[in-house]
């Protein structure tokens, strides 16, 4: 959480982000250090930061600016320091300064804390100096940080928890959780902040809330009938060379959930993931020589919302996976050893990336976008465009065009796979459903009816476009023009380009014609 004001006055702009080192608070105290990130023209005379705390807060220590004077800043806190906090320096360094403090909050704080900062800058001495006044920082309610004591029992049981005056469930005060061995039971649904889970297990037929951002998931095991929900706004980090399991259990994302390292993310009893609408997957794993998604015999992988791929690494998913929402894989290798069914939503797979489907790949619907490289035989009853815009797709396997496809090709210049969109099939292709062309990058004007444009090649082609037979014309999507079209043998080629006139042309003919048709039925009425 941050907070930043951006601030423009003719040609004098500034900016100021405020982030807080935690977004939530502990019941039994403790400190946030802040990062005060400041950028401004140069050149600045005198700079000035001021921050209220608030009450019962306290300053603790801060840092310097790199690049300013040794006695910089000439005015700042004391340590101790209530209310209001300020810094002056005489010498700012140039562009930028950033420095950190550090404050500390007492046990037992309640109630949303808001922290309000200022920025005066004056640009050479004499004038006046420039207000930046940032939104209120908000920080939640504290949380009652509870770490279960390792035994087996009712999760709600007061007594099975340190400090253990509160149970850990759901009411008017807040809670976060600790769990590292032990069996902790969930007979009713439970609602926390945060949950720390590095050993035991979860259970029960109760679901488990994650409302904050901070939760981590480093070793255990979740089972059980209940469900584990990441709430909207709210994060799971799976982190660490450990198997995270979910046995019977279903995962339900709808804030962030973020799988790092090489840990196996798994069920183990039918188990199921839900990445839902509007939810972030983050697929940051690092495991060498691969990460496992693992699923068993009635479990799978659902993605509504995104499912983004970061790193250069193989993630090999072994698990039915359900896509009806965006499959960007950006990065490195996704092998698909299980069914992979796509009925909506899109799979982009990035230049430089790569998708493996051991099964093959079957879309129903939905789109195929991105220039990278797809393994497996491909049969598409949706949308396929190769680049994102432009650029080449790679296809090891057979690709089948199905009556519902439709194929896309981006044209913006005359090179294949950077001017225009290019398909390389290595393997038969079988041409059905529409074919789409679309002029970008405002290059009608510039093609030439020499041009040619190869647009797929394969080891053999055969079939045709419902909308464009062979050796006839088909007009780009939004109407630049038409190219001949011509696919046999092992190519789809584009040549022959016919302009249409501009709009505005059109417009000047239509009126030109208008006036002429004025005039003569005026001739007329004077005979």
């Amino acid at each position: 959480m941050s907070v930043f004001i951006a601030l423009a006055a003719g040609t004098f702009a500034q900016t100021l982000i405020l982030t807080p080192s935690t977004t939530l608070l502990n019941s039994a105290g403790g400190t946030v250090t802040f990062t005060a990130a400041i950028s401004y023209p140069s050149p600045v005379s005198t700079l000035g930061f001021s921050l209220t705390l608030p009450t019962g807060w306290s300053y603790l220590s801060g840092t310097t600016v790199a690049g300013t004077l040794p006695a910089e800043p000439a005015i700042a806190p004391s340590a101790g320091r209530t209310g209001l906090l300020e810094w002056a320096f005489i010498d700012p360094p140039i562009g930028t300064a950033t420095f950190t403090f550090t404050a500390a909050y007492a046990a037992g704080t309640s109630g949303s804390q808001s922290v309000t900062p200022n920025l005066l800058l004056r640009t050479s001495t004499g004038t006046p100096p420039t207000t930046v006044t940032p939104p209120t920082l908000a920080l939640p309610p504290a949380s009652t940080f509870l770490v279960w004591n390792n035994g087996t029992g009712v999760w709600t049981d007061a007594t099975q928890w340190s400090p253990n005056t509160v149970p850990a469930n759901t009411g008017s005060s807040r809670f976060s959780a600790t769990v590292s061995a032990g069996i902790a039971s969930l007979n009713t649904n439970v609602e926390i902040d945060n949950l720390t889970f590095t050993g035991g297990t979860i259970n029960g037929i109760g679901n488990l809330t994650l409302t904050s951002i901070s939760s981590t998931w480093a070793a255990g095991i979740l089972a059980g009938s209940g469900e584990l929900i990441i709430a909207p706004g709210a994060a799971l980090t799976a982190s660490g060379a450990n198997p995270h399991t979910y046995n019977e259990k279903t995962v339900r994302n709808f804030g962030t959930f973020k799988w790092n390292d090489s840990g196996t993310l798994q069920s183990a009893l039918a188990g199921k993931f839900f990445n839902s609408a509007g939810a972030t997957f983050i697929d940051a794993t690092t495991g060498a020589p691969e990460a496992l998604l693992a699923g068993s015999t009635g479990g799978n992988f659902t993605n509504a919302g995104t499912y983004l791929k970061t790193t250069a690494s193989l993630t090999r998913v072994s698990t039915p996976f359900i896509n009806t929402g965006s499959l960007l894989v950006n990065a490195g290798v996704m092998r698909f050893t299980d069914s992979f069914t796509q009925t909506s939503g899109g799979l982009v797979v990035a230049a430089g990336a790569t998708a493996t489907f051991d099964l093959g790949l079957n879309f129903t619907s939905g789109a195929l976008i991105g220039g990278g490289t797809i393994n497996g035989d491909l049969a598409n009853q949706g949308f396929i465009s190769p680049g994102n815009i432009l650029g080449t797709l790679t296809v090891n396997g057979k690709l089948s065009l199905l009556s519902t496809s439709v194929l896309a090709f981006d044209i913006g210049g005359t090179s294949p796979g950077v001017g225009y969109d290019f398909l390389l099939v290595n393997n038969t292709v079988t041409f059905g459903g529409t074919l789409q062309l679309n002029v970008v990058n405002g290059v009608r004007t510039s093609l030439l009816p020499t041009d040619t444009f190869t647009l797929l090649s394969a080891t053999s082609v055969t079939g045709a476009f419902a909308n464009v037979a062979s050796g006839t014309r088909l007009m780009s999507y939004t109407g630049e023009g038409s190219f001949l079209v011509t696919y046999n043998g092992s190519n789809l080629v584009l040549s022959n380009f016919d302009p249409i006139p501009e709009p505005s042309t059109w417009a000047l003919f239509i009126s030109g014609l208008a006036t002429l048709a004025v005039t003569a039925y005026r001739r007329s009425r004077q005979r």
